[in-house]
């Protein structure tokens, strides 16, 4: 008798316990398949965390808790219709003992799971102390005062978010507070989102059910009108303004006869006092009119002018400015006591200048004799070089100095370059 008595004791507390795993509260329930509770792990391993949950009215979102704090949110699956699959990974900090536990929130409410021990890079302990199941604030929460209306009723959105470190909250697109309310009026059947980043992504929703329609108030047509207006009602003559005009409702315009756009502008430069005439018809066949006068003072014509006589051309100024003096550049050198050698056949350079009305360039060529300079050659060219004659003359063993000197079209003459001097050596 005492042991059909024990039997039946261990039958109930086993139905109690499945009862109170992840006992529901406010409609969900939830209850981690792996690891089992009293399960080992070494240290330094992830931990893949399986959880079910019991979740009528979509998808819920699920979040594993560890040791009473939340570590992250789980990926969520949709096994079946209000049967969910959530999955994560949880790294132990280190060796010891941890309970594990899965939350999960719907649109109905939220639950826990019981928790799950787990050990790590330890010896199985002897007795799993008992472990007591606090309540957990909601990581997120959206409910509606009413989740069925009649269109054009209103009612009441409430939120609340404890997600630790939340970069971004938003209720269908709009940013919100951590905490708030909102009064909706749904036309339509409508869904709202708590959408909230905080490294992950955390989402809530909750439908409000709307039968019927809202009324959609109309809008009387607007009054067939047509305006006719100017910058100016008076202008100067010959001076000008801009006639400008709109319509309401008008499908054809007309300017003194001219089809132009509905709304539109026109330029005008009177001479005299004018009358324009503007004509619309519009949709339901009637027309209207409207005239504009443009008063003008003075007159257009102007006195005959007089176009004075050509300027004298005055007579070119005489051109009296010589050229640059052109610079030497080879054979030889400034210095006298010191010159360069040089072997015929003799090229003499320079360095050209540049006038308006052209430039021509005079040499001199001078050897010494012995007894003093005397001058064996001058030559006049339009280019910056000249080949000397390749002759004895030219080409004895002797001291030489040369330079050039530039002339204009108008035949100033600039100064004589300085002297370049070089010898011709006995070979």
């Amino acid at each position: 008798m005492y042991r059909k008595l024990g039997i039946g004791l261990l039958v109930l507390a086993l139905l109690s316990s499945c009862a109170e795993a992840g006992q529901p509260l406010g409609g969900a329930r939830v209850w981690i398949d792996a690891p089992l509770s009293g399960a080992e792990a070494p240290p330094g391993v992830s931990v893949q965390v399986v959880a079910y949950a019991s979740a009528p009215g979509g998808a819920p979102q699920m979040s594993l808790w560890v040791n009473g704090a939340a570590v992250g949110a789980m990926s969520v699956t949709m096994v079946k219709d209000g049967l969910a699959r959530g999955e994560g990974m949880w790294t132990p900090p280190g060796p010891g003992r941890y309970s594990l536990t899965v939350q999960v929130l719907t649109a109905g409410g939220s639950a826990m799971s019981q928790p799950a021990l787990l050990i790590v890079g330890g010896e199985r302990p002897a007795a799993a102390p008992p472990v007591t199941l606090t309540p957990q604030i909601p990581l997120l929460e959206l409910r509606a005062d009413a989740t069925s209306l009649k269109a054009g009723e209103c009612t009441f959105l409430h939120w609340n978010v404890s997600v630790p470190q939340a970069q971004s909250i938003d209720l269908n697109g709009q940013p919100v507070p951590p905490q708030g309310e909102m009064q909706v009026c749904p036309c339509q059947t409508m869904t709202y989102d708590l959408i909230v980043f905080a490294g992950d992504k955390y989402a809530q929703t909750v439908t409000i059910q709307v039968s019927g329609f809202c009324a959609i108030p109309t809008t009387p047509a607007p009054a067939n009108a047509l305006n006719f207006w100017a910058d100016a009602a008076t202008v100067q003559a010959g001076s000008c303004t801009f006639l400008r005009w709109d319509s309401v409702n008008a499908l054809k315009v007309y300017l003194d006869g001219e089809e132009v756009s509905a709304a539109g502008q026109k330029r005008v430069c009177p001479c005299g006092a004018a009358t324009y005439n503007l004509t619309a018809a519009f949709a339901d066949g009637t027309k209207q009119e409207r005239s504009l006068t443009i008063g003008v003072n003075g007159s257009c014509q102007a006195p005959p002018v007089t176009a004075p006589p050509p300027p004298t051309e005055p007579p070119p100024s005489q051109d009296t400015t010589p050229p640059p003096v052109p610079a030497p550049l080879s054979p030889g050198s400034g210095s006298e006591s010191n010159p360069p050698d040089q072997y015929c056949p003799l090229t003499l350079q320079w360095y050209p200048v540049s006038d308006p009305s052209g430039v021509t360039y005079r040499l001199r060529l001078d050897k010494n004799t012995g007894g003093g300079w005397a001058t064996i050659g001058t030559w006049e060219t339009s280019a910056s070089e000249y080949a000397v004659p390749n002759n004895a003359l030219f080409c004895d063993y002797s001291a030489y100095r040369w330079r050039v000197r530039a002339v204009d079209g108008a035949g100033n003459s600039s100064n004589w370059s300085v002297w370049f001097y070089f010898e011709m050596p006995v070979p």
